[in-house]
């Protein structure tokens, strides 16, 4: 656990340096002023996390030794039952994430990470204590019937967080490269539409690690008809978004603190 928790402080740090040589939002007042709670949730999410984590982990690694579990019993090659899990486990960190757009109670929660003015690498963990519970459920109820190993539950948190470290840094990415690139993974500029102050943008794109995983082709739909952020496509959002460059958090835009509760 620590190992891992040294790996992301590591690779944050990386990032952050790379955000100011080629930075998407050039903000450096701004930027220093909201590391404090940044890094002071991250440091809570990571204790959390990790009383959490190892609790999963020790159950998962009890199904393992008596062999029990959805994806053993199906005798799948090695390499196949990795595969499966990853794409569950991904499918169930959707489920938390968009949950929590829908769920007033978890909103409250999954707001502290949107309340971030300006998004950058540090507000990749800055999580609530709630939120940290709420993924953990939702990944707890496909890992423990899945019969997960530790070792494939190990190598999907550490794509999942190096994934988020990508996907919420403020770099400027080539336009054509960005329309390539998140054919496959969800790119820094796709994310900040995510982010966005509109609710119509912010309830959408709830992808976590691929663009083309069973997630998120469920996400690319777009929420269900006759919901009050309903678009016609993720990636015809994006599209819309990006033109009109309103699309990213900035230091004017109002806090999503404000937003109304359903």
């Amino acid at each position: 656990m620590l190992t891992s928790t040294a790996w992301i402080l590591a690779a944050m740090a990386l990032v952050a340096a790379l955000e100011r040589f080629v930075p998407l939002h050039v903000r450096a007042r701004e930027r220093r002023a909201h590391l404090v709670p940044n890094l002071a949730l991250t440091a809570i999410t990571f204790a959390v996390n990790a009383l959490l984590t190892a609790a999963l982990v020790t159950g998962l690694a009890g199904l393992e030794s008596r062999d029990l579990g959805l994806l053993r019993a199906l005798a799948l090659p090695a390499w196949a039952s990795i595969a499966a899990a990853i794409v569950a486990l991904d499918f169930a960190t959707w489920l938390a994430h968009t949950s929590m757009h829908r769920v007033p109670l978890f909103w409250r929660f999954h707001r502290v990470h949107h309340a971030d003015r300006l998004v950058d690498v540090t507000t990749s963990i800055r999580q609530h204590p709630g939120e940290t519970a709420v993924r953990a459920l939702f990944l707890a109820a496909f890992a423990v019937p899945l019969g997960v190993g530790p070792a494939t539950f190990a190598l999907y948190r550490t794509l999942s967080a190096a994934n988020s470290l990508l996907e919420h840094a403020n770099l400027r990415v080539p336009r054509r490269f960005d329309s390539a690139l998140s054919l496959l993974v969800v790119t820094p500029n796709a994310h900040k539409v995510h982010h966005s102050r509109r609710p119509a943008l912010t309830d959408t794109n709830f992808g976590n690690l691929s663009r083309s995983s069973i997630a998120s082709l469920v996400c690319s739909r777009g929420p269900s008809a006759g919901s009050r952020s309903s678009t016609a496509s993720t990636a015809s959002t994006i599209r819309r978004a990006r033109r009109s460059r309103r699309c990213c958090a900035s230091p004017s835009a109002p806090r999503p603190a404000n937003r109304r509760l359903r």
